[in-house]
């Protein structure tokens, strides 16, 4: 069943009494508006002011004066940040309960009959007179028989003493305490994202049916999302506003031509996919395609158990799932899942010591969908007493990516001291953020608004923070919809880049008091890991003729110190041969057996026709250290065409390649895009881009850019890692 349409008033209160209250209650609104836009954007809006000079509404003529409706009830866009934003202080008083009666009323003509989830949203400072107190209970029953939520924000100082409440304060909470969705939020200046900015989203199933433990013991459950990365907004192209012609949107149209003949178009009936087996093509149809596919029944089976230290952090691969019973059939479900979770977590080895262990199962979601290997881990939550288990994919041993590195105990010298180890671990206990936020509740109770309290408190109190990449977005998206009238003309409107916001960049940098806090055992981890700084020793050059001669006139000392600059010592290394495009070494630095550089394609090719078995990896190896030597020796592009027509070579070899060649070259193209694509002193990676060199597709799938090669190579499915998780199953 799709959801309700959701409609919402929003109440600001603009008389003079707000203050400076008023600039922060229009950011409040504002930032509420922009999460319904980015989140829920059917939500259908209307805006009234309460506290204006001038009346205007549906009932202004039976007394509800002082009221002004600035946007009726529509889809919420733009035009309603612009009303916002253009709100300005009133010069008179009005009442609550009266604006409460307009926006009551607004709801009722809107909705009629129609299944609306509605709500009010007042921001006030509580500071307008209580008028009509005695009309309470009548207003109370209007909004509960419309069903209408009712959320009050207020701005400015508080107190808990009733006598100094404000009248008007006690009562909209006198109100608020007769309906059943009804509450009362203060807002602090700082506090503005914690408490306006909120993401609600309907949880969903993504499974529903039986985990197996045992063909005797099946548990019913439901699984939903625990956590999921959010993408990226996207945009989506348009026609763009040119003089009288407006914009609009634009639909793909893909065609299929053949790569000899571009103007000859190929029908979809006669495309058919293909795979690359070595040097030729295996033609896959939709027949062979079905029966390429792994499926099973739908379901989730125990494979085993496993101490929870097996499994690795770096194994879980995938967006954590809720697993909990069935809620339509709780029992006998709850009641086997508390057990299981219980027993998993409260399992002793043979020593009599507790260890945790984790569910290994077989999950398949969807009927005929292909099986996966999951980890259950147990979970219970005493505040609430539930049980649950949180699911996590596990890689199959082709996803496995193994980088060797060598042990520190083979090297004595890099023994950490007993003081490394001791300022290390208090380093970490210092900044430590959950540490100090228990310290800081208990100092904040026993010395509350002290400067010890103030000194303890930190903003980063948990890990939880925004994504500033896509706040950020929908923060500039936001300030080039307000400023530049919004909708397609704003499109031809130059807007100036928002302001930063200060509450994005806390999360991009370290924490000010955290950090403080440990600046003592910062100081202690500098001490105990001191670089030694070595003297750099000039180099000594035998004098020449010219040096000697000027030693023996006084000009020079013939055996001075000559420090040689690298900048100069390339420049020596590299001559021009007569075509001006030939690159070599001067003949002192050759050795036998190198690689000529005069005729580097040619020796290429010589190296590549020898009958060793390495043959091939060996010439890739050497061409594209050749590459590399001619652009790092070229003054400025000179000899970037040479490089580039050896690496034209190269690629034409790898691809006629009937074995793993082409992922030779592929190997080579990643080793310069990552020596050169970020250096802003030599161009050559986009001049390679220009020149049209790409990496070799060795799959016709592969339409991305390739990942940075993998450090090690997954081992044969037969092979088992030591640290296997399966190895201590139960």
């Amino acid at each position: 069943m799709s959801r309700a349409k959701e409609v919402q008033i929003l109440i600001v209160d603009v008389n003079p009494s707000m203050g400076g209250d008023f600039k922060t209650a229009k950011e409040a609104m504002l930032m509420h508006v922009q999460q319904k836009i980015i989140q829920a954007p059917k939500t259908e809006m209307g805006l009234v002011c309460v506290g204006t000079e001038v009346t205007y509404s549906d009932l202004q003529d039976d007394g509800y004066d002082n009221i002004f409706v600035k946007r009726g009830i529509k889809q919420v866009g733009v035009d309603l940040l612009q009303e916002i934003e253009g709100l300005e202080e009133g010069v008179d008083e009005g009442d609550y309960l009266d604006a409460l009666v307009v926006a009551a009323d607004m709801i009722h003509k809107h909705c009629e009959k129609k299944a609306f989830e509605k709500s009010i949203v007042l921001v006030t400072n509580f500071q307008l007179a209580g008028k009509d107190a005695d009309e309470i209970d009548s207003i109370t029953a209007g909004l509960r028989t419309q069903n209408i939520a009712l959320t009050i924000y207020k701005f400015g100082g508080s107190s808990d003493d009733t006598k100094t409440v404000p009248e008007g304060e006690k009562v909209l909470r006198l109100l608020a305490t007769g309906l059943d969705k009804a509450e009362v939020i203060a807002v602090e200046t700082g506090a503005l994202q914690g408490a306006m900015i909120t993401r609600s989203v309907k949880p969903t199933t993504t499974f529903r049916g039986v985990f197996e433990v045992s063909p005797s013991l099946k548990i019913k459950v439901w699984t939903y999302a625990a956590t999921k990365q959010a993408s990226f907004p996207t945009m989506k192209k348009r026609r763009k506003v040119t003089g009288d012609e407006g914009g609009g949107g634009i639909s793909t149209n893909r065609q299929y031509v053949l790569q000899d003949d571009n103007d000859k178009e190929i029908p979809r009936e006669q495309l058919i996919k293909a795979f690359k087996y070595g040097s030729d093509q295996v033609p896959v149809d939709d027949t062979d395609a079905a029966n390429m596919k792994v499926s099973a029944l739908k379901g989730m089976w125990l494979l085993a158990f496993a101490p929870r230290k097996k499994v690795r952090p770096h194994y879980l691969m995938s967006n954590a799932e809720v697993v909990i019973p069935d809620p339509t059939a709780p029992e006998p479900s709850t009641s086997m899942l508390a057990v299981l979770v219980t027993a998993m977590r409260e399992c002793t080895d043979k020593a009599g010591n507790t260890v945790e262990h984790v569910a290994i199962v077989r999950w398949v979601k969807r009927q005929n969908d292909a099986p996966k290997i999951f980890a259950l881990f147990a979970h219970h939550n005493a505040d609430t007493n539930t049980y649950c288990l949180h699911a996590c994919k596990l890689p199959f041993n082709e996803d496995l990516r193994r980088a060797p590195f060598s042990a520190l105990k083979s090297n004595a010298a890099l023994q950490p001291a007993a003081d490394q180890l001791d300022a290390t671990r208090a380093f970490v206990s210092a900044l430590d953020i959950f540490k100090h936020k228990q310290a800081a509740e208990k100092v904040k109770k026993e010395e509350e608004g002290s400067e010890a309290a103030v000194l303890m408190s930190t903003p980063m109190d948990s890990i939880m923070v925004f994504n500033p990449v896509v706040q950020h977005f929908y923060h500039c998206v936001n300030h080039k919809a307000v400023y530049g009238d919004g909708g397609e003309s704003s499109s031809t409107k130059t807007v100036p880049p928002p302001p930063e916001k200060g509450d994005l960049a806390k999360v991009l940098h370290p924490d000010e008091k955290l950090w403080g806090l440990a600046s003592g055992v910062v100081e202690r981890m500098k001490d105990a890991f001191k670089i030694p700084v070595l003297e750099e020793k000039a180099k000594r050059k035998a004098p020449d003729d010219d040096s000697a001669g000027d030693a023996a006139k006084g000009g020079t000392d013939g055996g001075a110190i000559k420090i040689e600059d690298d900048d100069d010592e390339k420049s020596k290394k590299a001559r021009v041969d007569g075509d001006g495009l030939g690159f070599s070494f001067a003949p002192d630095k050759a050795k036998d057996g190198a690689f000529d550089t005069t005729n580097p394609e040619a020796h290429f090719e010589m190296l590549w026709k020898r009958e060793d078995l390495d043959a091939h990896e060996n010439a890739v190896k050497e061409m594209t250290k050749h590459v590399i030597d001619i652009v790092d020796n070229s003054p400025g592009e000179r000899f970037y065409s040479k490089a580039v027509s050896c690496l034209k070579k190269l690629r034409v070899f790898c691809d006629a390649g009937r074995n793993d060649e082409p992922d030779l070259f592929n190997e080579s193209f990643e080793q310069l895009r990552d020596k050169y694509q970020s250096r802003s002193d030599i161009s050559f990676w986009a001049f390679l881009l220009k020149e049209g060199v790409e990496r070799i597709r060795t799959s016709d799938a592969e339409d991305e850019p390739a990942a940075p090669a993998p450090v090690a190579a997954a081992p044969a499915a037969a092979s088992i890692p030591d640290d296997d998780l399966l190895d201590d199953a139960d």
